[in-house]
């Protein structure tokens, strides 16, 4: 069991926001939409900075996209 904290409400939305959007782009990930998918990934950094899922996500698809000095 995870122990969350938030000390303020806008924490709790800008999380929900976070788990919202990684879920919609690993499904355009999935289904080979790899651009929805990247600018979702993005957006999740751009609200969560250190989000480890995003990060990973981005490697996988420079990867796949054997853009492998993206993916270092």
């Amino acid at each position: 069991m995870a122990l969350k904290v938030s000390f303020y409400p806008e924490n709790e939305e800008v999380e929900q926001k976070v788990a919202t959007l990684l879920k919609e782009a690993e499904h355009f990930h999935r289904t080979g939409n790899y651009e929805k998918a990247e600018e979702l990934y993005r957006e999740v950094l751009r609200l969560d900075h250190q989000n480890s899922t995003a990060y990973h996500h981005l490697g996988i698809m420079a990867l796949q996209g054997e853009q492998y000095e993206l993916a270092e």
